[in-house]
């Protein structure tokens, strides 16, 4: 049986949709895992879940600016939770 059938895949970009301000990136060993996310709560989150397996996790912000996981707190959208 034979299928001719053809899929066209079509991508449309709007890079405002493409900027996530934070970027998790979780190391161990010889391994990376990055992801972007919208919200610095779910990047602490995941990285949270990353500590809890043994991985060293840092999440850059929208400014450049890398917090630790003993720094996560000071992050301005999870400190306005905390107040």
């Amino acid at each position: 049986m034979r299928c001719n059938a053809r899929v066209v895949l079509v991508i449309l970009e709007r890079p405002e949709q493409h900027t996530l301000p934070y970027l998790m990136v979780a190391e161990r060993g010889n391994e990376t895992i990055r992801s972007t996310r919208a919200s610095a709560l779910i990047a602490v989150a995941k990285a949270k879940i990353f500590i809890e397996e043994g991985w060293k996790t840092h999440i850059t912000d929208e400014h450049g600016r890398n917090f630790e996981a003993a720094e996560f707190h000071l992050l301005p959208a999870v400190r306005a939770t905390l107040t």
